[in-house]
């Protein structure tokens, strides 16, 4: 299984390269990811609400260079809804969020490559476990794209931990365990990043 040191061109970082204007790779992994959030614009390509627990699609429009793919398509996966607790296995009814994903990753089109990129929460403050931990889930969430027919050396997982939240930590500060864990919910998640071989048409 690949690693979160990988650093080839073909790699985790080689793809962001790609995806990102070239500035952002001197970036750390939590920079680069805020970068995207903030500088890019995001098209929402589901224009009806679609119910808590389907899998939100984006692409992002990026200047890349000549010859190379204009987008990635991007998929925020959930873990609560797709983990046991404190665990990379799947529970059960993960399926009911992964299949609606598969199916918006075959219809964005086309992949060059494909990266996930597990994300944990800051409960417990222990670095070295929460990489192990979200690495292993995007493992688990590679392991299942591939099952669902998507080429292995396309796919790379990496595990950020808790550098990268959705949700900066210090908002949930002083409050009750069980209310941190509720709070910190947005950072416990997988994304999954699809380079297009063809940008996708936003009309």
């Amino acid at each position: 299984m690949p690693d979160s040191k990988r650093t080839d061109d073909g790699g985790a970082y080689g793809f962001l390269q790609k995806v990102l204007p070239a500035a952002a790779p001197a970036l750390v992994i939590a920079s680069v990811l805020l970068f995207i959030a903030i500088l890019f614009p995001v098209l929402e390509y589901a224009s009806r609400a679609a119910p808590p627990a389907q899998p939100t699609v984006v692409y992002v429009d990026a200047a890349i260079g000549p010859g190379l793919p204009q987008a990635a398509a991007h998929i925020v996966l959930p873990s609560d809804s797709l983990f046991e607790f404190n665990s990379a296995k799947l529970t059960e009814d993960s399926a009911k969020l992964l299949q609606p994903a598969i199916s918006e990753m075959r219809k964005a089109g086309d992949a060059d490559s494909i990266l996930v990129i597990g994300h944990s929460d800051s409960i417990g403050g222990q670095s070295s476990y929460n990489d192990k931990l979200s690495l292993e889930r995007a493992q688990a969430i590679q392991s299942y794209v591939e099952s669902a027919g998507f080429a292995h050396d396309k796919i790379e997982a990496i595990g950020v931990g808790d550098r990268a939240p959705a949700k900066a930590s210090v908002q949930c500060d002083g409050l009750s365990l069980d209310k941190k864990i509720a709070c910190e919910a947005p950072n416990r998640r997988v994304e999954i990043w699809l380079r297009l071989a063809h940008a996708p048409d936003h009309a």
